[in-house]
């Protein structure tokens, strides 16, 4: 075995021991502490040294650290990464989110999604939309000045984020081309009504109508997709399994000729916020 030597604070205070007898350098049970260091190659020992993290001997770069164990002490590698621009990616296989029970994600800014309302009249004749050719064996609905569709009732979804503004809109498409400007005005009449199993449950109320014109101009295209925003309103105090009743109606437009030929209606759209994944009971929020 060989001696080796500890050098404490200069050259004269030298302690030499044999490295077959003892294994470390230094061995205490007591914390060991300095004060602040006054040299370029002074060092600070921190008492608390026996309670540093360790992890092993590499990792994975962007890889999130876990602990290993119950210490606190031991870290360890893992398969989820968050890169530099903070992104969350779990690369191996899906990720799985565990919220624990009645629990969700939560998203502090909201986001949009769309319900559909597709056009489906309950009975037909005058009045009523036209079932027609669109292209194909494509059948697609015309309506004329004063048709009305009834629309699919729909359920408040679990994710909307309650008693939030909801926007309606028509979709619809262009009927043959007209050399000048013409318009095409739809009307909406709702109601809605919270669930009996809801915090705060109420009736239907008498239907509300509002409207909106769309304007196409001259040579537009045959088949034009076309957008018209009827409506936005917010069901004060409305709930996850409310109820939403609505009907559509093509009424004379205002601003220009109606044009030559009935335009195609597609569906009705409703956007609304979202602020969770899902609900955290069946019939509340």
């Amino acid at each position: 075995m060989a001696i080796r030597y500890i050098r404490i604070g200069s050259s004269v205070n030298v302690v030499g021991y044999d490295d077959g007898v003892h294994a470390s350098a230094i061995e205490t049970d007591q914390p060991i502490t300095a004060g602040a260091p006054v040299g370029p190659n002074d060092v600070v020992i921190n008492s608390g040294i026996g309670a540093l993290v360790t992890g092993p001997a590499a990792s994975t770069d962007n890889a999130i650290t876990r602990f290993d164990g119950i210490t606190g002490r031991l870290l360890k590698d893992s398969s989820l990464f968050l890169d530099n621009t903070g992104n969350l990616s779990k690369i191996a296989s899906d990720l799985a989110i565990d919220c624990g029970a009645n629990k969700t994600l939560l998203l502090n800014q909201v986001v949009y999604d769309d319900w559909y309302f597709e056009i489906a009249p309950k009975t037909t004749g005058a009045g009523k939309p036209a079932l027609a050719n669109f292209s194909g064996n494509i059948n697609q609905f015309q309506m004329a000045v004063n048709d009305i569709s009834e629309l699919r009732p729909v359920e408040m979804a679990h994710k909307w984020k309650e008693a939030t503004q909801i926007e309606i809109h028509a979709h619809w498409g262009t009927n043959g081309v007209d050399g000048t400007d013409r318009g095409v005005k739809w009307e909406i009449d709702y109601t809605w009504a919270n669930s009996e199993l809801a915090a705060a449950p109420t009736a239907f109320a008498a239907a509300t109508t509002l409207s909106a014109e769309t304007q196409i101009p001259l040579n537009t295209p045959d088949k034009t997709s076309m957008y018209t925003s009827i409506l936005s309103f917010t069901p004060a105090g409305g709930h996850t399994g409310a109820t939403l009743l609505m009907s559509l109606k093509r009424i004379a437009s205002v601003t220009d000729p109606t044009p030559t030929l009935d335009p195609w209606v597609f569906m009705v759209g409703v956007h609304y916020q979202v602020d969770t994944m899902g609900s955290r009971f069946i019939s509340a929020k």
